[in-house]
């Protein structure tokens, strides 16, 4: 069996660079997709494929690339990545056979915020809410970490580039549950990861995590996330109701605790109406 792993790079700093190392150790089947603009020079290990991709379709584009190459080289499962994943040392082996064992389609492990300090939240959509998962099966993940059977990605039809960047995870996951494609969770790998800048505050009784990410990335969390809500609202209410509790999440972060907040607030607003409206793709100032 062939396992690969696509990386996203966006303008990596050596200890991007260096996160290289454990994967190389790991994997035999290595991509790293690079949506810098300029495109990077110095050599990398023989065994790594690289392609310049300048953000085309953004981090679904990158992973749609990696992908296609990995699928040509014959590989049964692979991973997708971003820069900022710590993989631990025995990461692929634990990952795959835990895979195997359930014979999953589609995997992922817990993770670690090492901003905020928290772990992951996994959770199940039911008809009109959304409970904590209470076995080794989830309705979502985050993508960096997760491992896709080469034929089911095919199936689903790639990553939709045109989310660009925020809930491209979601919408792939939201096509395969409603395929019935099960998606299972390891809660015995853990995987560092930052999710932006986040941290954690406590407002009256209420745990917030403010992520800090830019104008642009609020526009793309607020439009891509409620454009799903309006697509699979008479299948899947909860992630309807999971949605809106984000949006008042980020709405709240943003007035309380993050800088330029009159700018993230329109681009929020802005991905609401956008969503109205069914428009995708690059965010136009």
């Amino acid at each position: 069996m062939k396992i690969g792993v696509v990386i996203v790079w966006f303008n990596p700093s050596s200890e991007h660079l260096d996160n290289l190392k454990s994967h190389i150790k790991q994997c035999e089947y290595i991509c790293v997709v690079d949506n810098s603009s300029n495109k990077y020079l110095l050599p990398l290990d023989s065994n790594i494929h690289y392609i310049h991709n300048s953000n085309v379709g953004g981090i679904a584009g990158a992973f749609n690339r990696g992908a296609d190459w990995l699928i040509k080289n014959n590989v049964d499962y692979f991973y997708t990545f971003d820069q900022d994943s710590v993989v631990p040392d025995d990461f692929y082996e634990k990952m795959t056979q835990f895979t195997l064992n359930n014979n999953a389609s589609i995997s992922c492990p817990n993770f670690y915020d090492v901003n905020s300090k928290t772990y992951g939240k996994f959770v199940k959509m039911s008809k009109f809410y959304f409970s904590d998962t209470d076995d080794n099966k989830t309705h979502f993940c985050i993508s960096s970490g997760m491992c896709i059977k080469s034929s089911v990605f095919t199936n689903l039809n790639k990553f939709d580039e045109r989310f660009v960047i925020d809930h491209v995870d979601t919408e792939f996951l939201l096509k395969a549950v409603d395929s019935n494609v099960d998606v299972f969770y390891n809660k015995d790998v853990l995987l560092n990861h930052q999710i932006g800048e986040r941290d954690l505050h406590n407002f009256l009784g209420v745990n917030l995590k403010p992520n800090h990410h830019n104008h642009i990335r609020k526009y793309y969390i607020s439009r891509n996330g409620t454009y799903l809500s309006f697509k699979y609202f008479k299948k899947y209410k909860g992630y309807f109701v999971l949605n809106i509790m984000r949006i008042v999440h980020e709405l709240v972060c943003v007035v309380l605790y993050e800088k330029n907040k009159k700018v993230k607030i329109y681009c929020i607003l802005k991905g609401l109406k956008d969503a109205f409206k069914g428009k995708l793709g690059v965010y136009e100032e």
